[in-house]
């Protein structure tokens, strides 16, 4: 094997190591299982959830509010 090449292999392994992999999704489900359903259906949802307290403060809540936009095309579709 070549040396370079087996020297990006080790220092890709490092990274991954260190920084983590995205799982394989088969199927078309998430890894994540049930929660895919669950985005914002509209607008006001969305500032609804970024309205509540917690999303000042609560920095788990903020991530579960920035996951289920991710998930959402409430943008996208125009749904306002």
């Amino acid at each position: 094997m070549n040396t370079a090449l087996l020297a990006a292999k080790g220092l890709m392994s490092d990274y991954q190591g260190s920084t983590g992999k995205e799982g394989t999704t088969y199927g078309g489900q998430s890894p994540s299982g049930n929660i895919s359903g669950d985005t914002f259906r509209s607008n006001a949802e969305v500032v609804a959830a970024m309205r509540d307290s917690r999303y000042e403060g609560d920095l788990a809540y903020r991530q579960d509010v920035l996951d289920k936009l991710d998930r959402s095309d409430v943008f996208a579709s125009g749904n306002v």
